[in-house]
């Protein structure tokens, strides 16, 4: 074969990786990779308190239901304020939370409010309750659009009394073609015709928001990025108040090895919204391929004022994210805890 013939194959195998003909090939190599790795230790820094059916059938059934169909408010309340007398740092919140204020009581409001971290009076008590440190709380909203453009039923945030915007991150995520889950959509900026109409304005993936918060980033930081500081752990994080936007992106993740899909580099995900912002997902690896044993499930009825509580729940929730799962959440939570474990593994 001649020097021509070389070049000209070796143009149309570059030609055909760009336009995604080795897509299947690559995906499945890929997906080799990750499962064939040694087992991982489960996450210290994520818990997951989850509601059961067993919970909800313990639940009184003529107390108030007014955040979800799954929890009374008095039970949520509980969980909540436990959580913050163990001193966890981030609690997210796995479901839409209803944004009209009418439908908040006076004490769910209050066990979702804290104070502000960069007010100099801050230190001043909750008003969940005055004896308990302050963790905040995020939640999430829906775009209507996905990375592949593609149109979703957009899902309002919660009022900004219940919850500030700078907490507030999309829940959209990407799914590939074979219906796997190997992306994680980082930023998504609206389109100009969405800009002023839609009701969810985040522009940051709300697990990632949660991560970059706990680790205490700032935009356009000078600070090496992703760099955890543990030393600080028991003050709120100033980045918490503070708004983390799509430009703000790539100057956080461009020091790091963390590598952005770049159309040119990524063949078959060269069809991507250019607006953007996605990573390649690197699975925590937990023992015998069970997602669900990566991470540390507590119940909520383990939270509540009549349980008996386990010694080591004190050091067990100190520093933590705390995510919320309902049985009815609409966001599975394992589409939330694997892009959050991506950076904080």
């Amino acid at each position: 074969m001649g020097p021509q013939a070389r070049r000209s194959g070796g143009a149309r195998n570059y030609n055909c990786q760009n336009l995604g003909g080795f897509e299947f090939l690559e995906l499945k190599a890929y997906d080799h990779v990750l499962t064939a790795r040694m087992p991982e230790p489960i996450s210290d820094r994520i818990i997951v308190v989850e509601v059961t059916w067993d919970d909800v059938q313990a639940q009184n059934p003529n107390e108030t239901k007014t955040l979800t169909r799954d929890v009374t408010d008095a039970v949520l309340i509980n969980a909540i304020n436990q959580l913050r007398e163990y001193g966890v740092q981030i609690i997210g919140f796995d479901w839409y939370l209803q944004p009209a204020m009418e439908i908040w009581t006076e004490p769910t409001l209050a066990a979702f409010q804290s104070p502000n971290p960069s007010d100099p009076n801050s230190d001043l008590p909750t008003q969940a309750s005055p004896a308990l440190p302050s963790a905040a709380i995020y939640g999430f909203c829906n775009q209507p659009y996905t990375s592949e453009g593609e149109r979703q039923a957009p899902e309002p945030p919660p009022a900004a009394e219940v919850i500030p915007p700078e907490r507030i991150g999309f829940s959209n995520f990407a799914v590939d073609a074979d219906e796997v889950m190997r992306r994680h959509l980082v930023g998504n900026g609206l389109p100009a015709s969405e800009k002023l109409t839609s009701t969810c304005q985040a522009e940051v993936a709300f697990s990632t928001l949660i991560a970059l918060h706990y680790l205490d980033l700032k935009p356009a930081t000078t600070e090496p990025a992703l760099q955890s500081n543990e030393a600080n752990r028991t003050t709120v994080p100033a980045a918490q108040n503070q708004k983390i936007a799509l430009t703000d992106l790539p100057a956080i993740f461009t020091p790091t090895p963390i590598e952005r899909i770049d159309a040119y580099m990524y063949g078959g995900y060269s069809d991507l919204h250019p607006g953007a912002f996605e990573l390649m997902l690197n699975y925590r690896e937990p023992a015998d391929d069970n997602l669900r044993a990566a991470f540390t499930h507590v119940s909520i009825k383990d939270l509540q004022p009549d349980a008996v509580q386990p010694s080591t729940f004190a050091e067990q929730f100190k520093d933590k994210i705390v995510l919320m799962d309902s049985l009815r959440s609409t966001t599975p939570v394992m589409n939330l805890l694997l892009p959050t474990a991506l950076f904080l593994a």
